[in-house]
């Protein structure tokens, strides 16, 4: 349209809708096209910035005559909108505003990979700015030497390799029903090769020619919640949570991995300021943590898939984060046409290890999902037609690095329940007590002879004995006997005879042992048990 007081030629050629609209409503942006003499533009607008105002910040050669003349542009704008849409010569297309995964209202899928679209898209379409300039790595064609690369690289990079696949598609196993809550947790010494497993194999991306998707742990909260929020189907890698010497800094750090745990797996949100107000968003990425420690709440555990590197890795040179970028945009192509076929190869593997596995749920889920994601990404790699025996020995190798996995997550969850107490100091004397956890005499001329003895209602140990048990019961291997008798007097559980000390005689006679005498009936008052660290 042309009008006069304007010195442009405007066109309004496509309406872009999200998928969650329906295509009959109002679009959310518009493609305006401006032609002044011999130079021309496109502008993609959000619908309420429609108007001569908007269109003059983004082209700042369209003029007007006057103040009418805008007044008039704009009615003109929308009147050729709707008359538009109604005729059809505006076409209707979508716009993306996140990686990964889409599905339209057809049921049909692709994927966006940074700006690039893998997959059948029947309608025209625009991404948002934020991702417009951003890249999968690769040169567009996938080479078979991904495999013999992967056969000749050390067992993490088999997992971090099936990690970054998982997460290419996790946002349709989640929407699928697959209760996939997995963060994977590189863990291993200083100068091992933890980092650059991670960047080599899951730094896929790049914007305006630098790697994203890579943040050190100490990187503001707001800028690794934002990535977090809007990387969907993208790994994040969250590098060098190491340890420290201050007691205060070490606890900080672990607690950082266990928030960053919390909400990669949606367990808990991310708060994003918006305005004036707050709102809640779940992650939508893969995250990554590189770690120089295990982690010490069995919680966090079950949702980790764990990459133990125990010496330092040897990466194969040629393995590099193009050639990853090749294999996740070949897998993207080829699931689109076995999307349905591939989700249930998911569902069966999940089934099954659930069905026969000894394992929490959690931990069980995680890691099928891992083996079946590799499992898909070979069966991508039969239509390149490569050598059919490297299936076995690729699946051998798989298969052993998930135990060296398994292996090293059982011995973590055994070391923090050996650390993780069942109860309270009352409640794990009280259990002592009834068990038969102690050797106790009916006569006090034979105390010597043995640990203790029921007097008057209470029970009397000898100290060596009561210290040896508690210490002897999970969570209390480092307690001192100061702190165990202070701990017992501060509920008065003890019955104290000098001042001093809180042992007694129970005899005059000489050779009869002094003795913790502790009232049975306080120590039956006071216990509590812990389930998942609170009392109950």
């Amino acid at each position: 349209m042309t009008l006069d007081g304007c010195n442009a030629a405007v066109t309004i050629r496509t309406a872009y809708y999200r998928l969650s609209a329906s295509l009959e409503d109002i679009p959310a942006f518009v493609n305006v096209s401006a032609q002044i003499m011999n130079w021309h533009t496109d502008i993609i607008l959000p619908i309420n910035q429609l108007n001569a105002a908007a269109m003059q910040k983004l082209c700042p050669l369209l003029r007007f005559d006057s103040k009418k003349a805008k007044i008039a542009f704009d009615t003109t704008l929308t009147d050729a909108l709707i008359c538009g849409l109604g005729n059809g010569t505006i076409e209707r297309g979508y716009y993306f505003e996140k990686t990964g995964a889409i599905t339209f209202p057809d049921g049909s899928i692709c994927f966006l990979r940074g700006n690039e679209l893998l997959g059948q898209c029947n309608r025209p379409y625009a991404v948002a700015p934020a991702i417009s300039n951003m890249r999968l790595l690769g040169c567009g064609n996938c080479s078979l030497d991904i495999l013999s690369l992967l056969l000749t690289s050390p067992y993490q990079v088999f997992l971090t390799f099936s990690f970054v696949i998982l997460t290419s598609i996790r946002s349709l196993l989640i929407d699928s029903g697959i209760d996939l809550q997995a963060v994977l947790y590189i863990a291993g010494g200083q100068g091992l090769g933890k980092t650059t497993l991670a960047t080599r194999i899951a730094g896929i991306y790049e914007q305006a020619g630098k790697p994203i998707g890579i943040v050190q742990a100490g990187s503001t909260h707001a800028a690794v919640n934002a990535m977090m929020v809007s990387s969907r189907d993208q790994p994040i890698i969250i590098d060098d949570l190491c340890l420290s010497a201050s007691r205060d800094t070490a606890r900080k750090r672990v607690d950082l991995a266990s928030k960053l745990i919390r909400q990669g797996t949606g367990c808990i949100p991310i708060i994003k300021e918006s305005g004036n107000s707050t709102v809640e968003l779940p992650c939508e990425a893969g995250l990554i943590l590189t770690a120089e420690f295990h982690l010490e709440n069995l919680s966090d555990l079950t949702r980790c898939i764990i990459v133990p590197v125990l010496s330092h890795l040897s990466i194969p040179d040629d393995l590099t984060p193009d050639l990853i970028g090749d294999a996740v945009r070949y897998y993207s192509q080829w699931f689109v046409s076995h999307y349905h076929e591939e989700i249930g190869r998911f569902r069966t593997a999940v089934g099954d290890a659930v069905s026969f596995g000894d394992m929490d749920t959690r931990i069980l889920t995680n890691y099928a999902c891992l083996a079946a994601a590799f499992q898909s990404f070979v069966c991508s790699m039969g239509e390149l037609n490569w050598p059919r025996n490297l299936e076995r020995s690729l699946s051998d190798k798989m298969d052993k690095a998930l135990n060296k996995a398994l292996q090293q997550h059982q011995t973590t969850i055994e070391q923090v329940k050996d650390n993780f107490p069942v109860g309270n100091l009352s409640f794990c004397i009280l259990e002592g007590y009834r068990n038969g956890a102690f050797d106790l005499t009916t006569k006090i001329e034979k105390l010597h002879k043995h640990e203790g003895i029921i007097w008057k209602g209470d029970l009397c140990l000898r100290k060596e004995s009561l210290i040896s048990f508690i210490r002897q019961q999970c969570g209390y291997h480092d307690w001192t006997s100061t702190r165990i008798t202070r701990t017992l007097r501060d509920i008065n559980a003890f019955v104290i005879q000098e001042e001093g000390t809180a042992t007694v005689r129970l005899s005059k006679e000489n050779d009869i042992p002094r003795v913790y005498r502790i009232r049975l009936n306080v120590l039956k008052d006071t216990a509590k048990k812990y389930i998942g660290g609170s009392f109950i």
